[in-house]
């Protein structure tokens, strides 16, 4: 196969480490979404069936077995509590769907893992093709990439800088863990941040 000149080859390169960047800040965005949601979807589950079981406790519960000061009338008070408590939080599990939104995020996260094996695949062959191969390969990984996201869950725009900004400080701290693996990440942490704060006075 001829090999490429250094411009083309350079050219090819930075495109694809180019949707590489984009494809693991989208990876790490709908990770996050998707433990956030899974997280909430979990905690809603867990507080309805807790209080539901309060609930039924309550409701089947005679006072003689219980304390002295438990009347009928407190069981009746704290079974209804309860069962509010369960009726507005699964309102709320319904209307909010997090269990469904986890699910299309990690999809996403999933889609996006095997998009960038990939193109990692792809870089550590790229001298071995044809400039014409490369180019061919370099559309339709950014055809993929584009597909990806138009079938992806919404990142509300209120949420995407912080999202970005979590990356970015993984990013370099992962960095940083590769040339100093036994420092601590908070200390690395505040190294980074007083070097960046030093080059933008």
């Amino acid at each position: 196969m001829p090999n490429l000149d250094s411009n083309s080859q350079q050219e090819i390169v930075t495109e694809l480490n180019n949707l590489k960047r984009k494809a693991a800040l989208m990876q790490d965005c709908h990770g996050r979404l998707s433990e956030r949601f899974s997280s909430w979807e979990s905690k809603s589950s867990i507080i309805i069936t807790v209080f539901a079981a309060v609930a039924f406790i309550a409701t089947t519960a005679e006072t003689k077995t219980l304390f002295d000061f438990v009347s009928e009338n407190d069981l009746k008070r704290v079974a209804a509590l309860c069962s509010l408590i369960v009726f507005l939080s699964t309102l709320v599990k319904l209307e909010t769907r997090w269990g469904m939104k986890a699910s299309a995020h990690q999809a996403t996260l999933n889609a996006f893992t095997r998009y960038l094996r990939h193109i990692d695949m792809i870089l550590k062959s790229v001298d071995n093709k044809s400039y014409e191969e490369l180019e061919a390969i370099a559309l339709q990984l950014t055809t993929e990439y584009s597909n990806i996201g138009d079938f992806s869950p919404n990142i509300p725009s209120a949420q995407f800088l912080d999202l970005k900004q979590k990356h970015l400080q993984k990013v370099a701290i992962s960095r940083a863990l590769d040339a100093n693996p036994f420092q601590s990440q908070r200390k690395l942490r505040h190294e980074i941040a007083r070097t960046n704060q030093d080059t933008t006075e």
